[in-house]
This record gives C-alpha cells, structure tokens and sequence, in this order.
C-alpha cells in the first residue's frame, strides 16, 4: 500500500475496510500520502480501523497457526494523519 502502481491523481475513491490495521503506526503517514498521490482532487477514501492505542500480535487464528500484527488507531489520531499536509509560509526568494 505504500507504493501503488498508480499514476498520481488516477483514483476516484478508495475504500479500505480493516487494512489499514496492518500498517505499523511508524509507516502509516507514508502509506496515507501515496494514497494522498494517487487520488484525484475531490477523491474519496473509505477506511475503518479497529479502535485503541495499542499493537497486537496474533499467532493463532481459527485453529490455524499465523502471524499478524495489527495496529489499533484512535479517532482523532487518523484524524490528523488524514489531513493535508501543511503549506510552508516562507517564500524562497
């Protein structure tokens, strides 16, 4: 997800149910901007995330042995990922 094959500005919309709990929090700024990059002005992304602070590992899943990591985001903290980054006030000269 941090590098899509995607021209810039080429999606419409995204929707991503859940896979965003699979980014580690130190990643997830940079998934979020090529995001940003790929869709067009207006676009739309569609995401949920399970709520928390914190990061869980899973080696057990229905009877099958695995390994998941999943990062837990609170509201306002995607809240701020989301936002468009902020435009410098200084002007080169």
């Amino acid at each position: 997800m941090a590098k899509l094959e995607a021209q810039d500005a080429s999606w419409a919309g995204i929707v991503a149910f859940y896979s965003i709990i699979r980014i580690p929090r130190s990643e997830v700024v940079a998934v979020l901007s090529e995001w940003r990059h790929v869709l067009q002005p207006g676009g739309l992304a569609l995401l949920s995330f399970h709520r928390g602070q914190q990061e869980q590992h899973v080696d057990t899943l229905w009877d099958k042995q695995i390994s998941l990591d999943f990062t837990f985001f609170e509201c306002a903290e995607m809240e701020g990922y989301l936002q468009p980054p902020a435009q410098s006030a200084l002007k080169q000269g």
